[in-house]
């Protein structure tokens, strides 16, 4: 009698972590930074993009400036080929140390000011899956900001882009989340879940072996769709363009600020 209340004890124990299992999303595993101490992690249907892979595809879609490809990583889903054709992440730091709550609030600004809007201050819960677009959102509690934007031309492989940044000690982990428009939706759930992974506390002990996938780019070039690719990797290096000119803009601010002290 003991051993068949064990087993259903064992059952039960086992139907709830797969329960729970289910609910959170499988993680393939964790990719570490060692340059922003911190690390993230990814579903278990993504995989980390191999760097000669995306830096292949950078010199294809004629990014010149070396800055496009000071990225810190880059996952895409599994089934996506080439990897932008689906939904993935462009995961870039910005290690100059920490933004105080005035600093963020720049860098709302100068978004805004880009897209003739006002930042609105809401959490994180409150604004992930009602974005409005080209506005900034601000969360004060946990230091981040957001704000999605659509890149590419409308009826032709259009993207959306959310754009997330989480302030810490070092500096920003900036996630550029891309979907194409009619996935959006859907990948939302895995936006979230490696987003709010994101974590510094025993980020050395976080490591694991990545998941690497190489792709072909010979025989992705070949493509008839090849062209195409490169339009939308256009597209991206604007929108990633338009951060870069912001964080610089607040850079140079802090920097005039720090000499007059």
């Amino acid at each position: 009698m003991n051993s068949i209340r064990s087993h259903r004890r064992h059952l039960a124990g086992l139907i709830v972590l797969a329960v729970l299992a289910i609910a959170s999303g499988v993680v393939a595993g964790n990719y570490v930074s060692y340059a922003g101490e911190f690390f993230i992690a990814y579903p278990d249907d993504w995989v980390q993009m191999d760097y000669l892979t995306v830096d292949g595809f950078l010199q294809r879609s004629g990014a010149a400036d070396r800055a496009f490809y000071d990225y810190e990583a880059v996952f895409a889903h599994e089934d996506n080929s080439p990897f932008f054709a689906g939904p993935y992440l462009i995961l870039r730091l910005d290690t100059t140390g920490a933004y105080t709550e005035k600093m963020i609030d720049s860098v709302a600004f100068e978004l805004g000011r880009e897209y003739s809007t006002q930042p609105v201050d809401a959490t994180f819960d409150e604004f992930w899956r009602n974005m409005a677009f080209k506005v900034p959102y601000i969360d004060r509690e946990n230091n981040l900001l957001g704000i999605k934007v659509a890149t590419g031309p409308p009826k032709e492989g259009q993207k959306y882009n959310v754009i997330l940044a989480k302030y810490y000690d070092k500096g920003a982990a900036n996630f550029f989340f891309f979907a194409p428009r009619e996935q959006y939706q859907q990948s939302l759930d895995a936006f979230e879940a490696i987003f709010t992974s994101f974590s510094t506390e025993n980020w050395e002990s976080a490591n694991a072996p990545e998941s690497l996938r190489v792709a072909n780019i010979d025989t992705v070039a070949d493509t008839d769709d090849n062209s195409g690719g490169n339009r939308t990797l256009l597209w991206v290096l604007v929108a990633i363009a338009l951060i870069l000119v912001v964080i610089f803009r607040v850079y140079m601010v802090r920097k005039r600020s720090s000499k007059q002290i």
